[in-house]
C-alpha cells in the first residue's frame, strides 16, 4: 500500500515548478503522464529500483523504474526494441526474486528487462507473442512460468529460461483490464 504522504513526497508539484523555472521549461513538460500499470518488488528493494510503471498519452513508449527507499523515478527508462512498430509498454511485473521486469505491449510483445542495469534481456516467442495487446502478465514464485494474457481472447504460458510458449488457452471473449 502506498501511503499518501510517500506519494506527496515523491514529486510534489511545487517541486516540478521549481525544476522547470531552472530548465526554461513549462512544468506540464516535466510531469510524466498517467500510469495505467505498475508493479513493485521488494526482495531487492535496498539494492536497486523496485518499481515499475507504465505510462499513457505523451512520452508513453517507454516504463520508467522508481526506487522505493529513496522515493524517486529510478535510474532506467525502459524502451521497447519494437517502438518503431508502434509498440508500448501497457502492462508489466516484477520476479519475484526482483531481478527481472516483464513487459507487455500495446503491439503483442513481451519483453525482459533486467531492474539492477536496464538492459534488454529478451522477447518471450518468435516475433509477437500475441495478436493484440498484452492486457495483464504474471511470474510464479520460481521464476519458471510466466503467464500472459491478450485482447486475442487468448492466455499463454510460457518458460521463464528459454522464452518459448508452453501452452495456449483459448477464451470466449478478450482479456479485460
Amino acid at each position: 500500500m502506498i501511503h499518501l504522504r510517500w506519494q506527496e513526497s515523491v514529486y510534489t508539484y511545487s517541486s516540478v515548478v521549481r525544476e522547470a523555472r531552472l530548465k526554461g521549461v513549462r512544468a506540464a513538460d516535466l510531469k510524466l503522464p498517467t500510469v495505467v500499470d505498475f508493479a513493485v518488488e521488494n526482495t531487492r528493494a535496498d539494492d536497486w529500483d523496485s518499481i515499475v510503471t507504465c505510462h499513457a498519452g505523451r512520452d508513453s513508449n517507454r516504463a520508467h523504474t522508481w526506487h522505493l527507499h529513496k522515493r524517486c523515478i529510478g535510474k532506467h527508462s525502459l524502451m521497447s526494441k519494437y517502438v518503431d512498430q508502434g509498440a508500448r509498454p501497457v502492462c508489466c511485473c516484477i520476479t519475484s526474486c526482483g531481478n527481472f521486469t516483464i513487459l507487455g505491449t500495446s503491439t503483442g510483445h513481451i519483453e525482459m528487462f533486467n531492474m539492477q542495469s536496464g538492459l534488454h534481456r529478451g522477447v518471450f516467442g518468435k516475433g509477437r507473442a500475441h495478436d493484440k495487446t498484452i492486457r495483464g502478465l504474471a511470474v510464479d514464485g520460481l521464476n519458471d512460468r510466466v503467464f500472459s494474457g491478450s485482447a486475442d481472447s487468448t492466455v499463454k504460458t510460457w518458460s521463464f529460461r528459454d522464452k518459448t510458449c508452453l501452452g495456449t488457452i483459448s477464451l470466449e471473449s478478450p482479456v479485460a483490464v
